[in-house]
């Protein structure tokens, strides 16, 4: 899933910011955890996710 586009001639929705913020928390939230298994699998390092 992806967030909803920001464009000047756009005005997004309430609901639509809302999932914006949670989707954005949740990304680095998972970046993070693949961030930290990388760090203890070392063999995870090359791979690009």
């Amino acid at each position: 899933m992806t967030p909803f586009k920001w464009l000047p001639s756009r005005i997004l929705t309430k609901k639509q910011i809302r999932y914006n913020y949670y989707h954005s928390k949740v990304h680095i939230q998972i970046k993070h955890a693949i961030g930290l298994l990388k760090e203890h699998f070392q063999f995870l390092y090359e791979l690009h996710i």
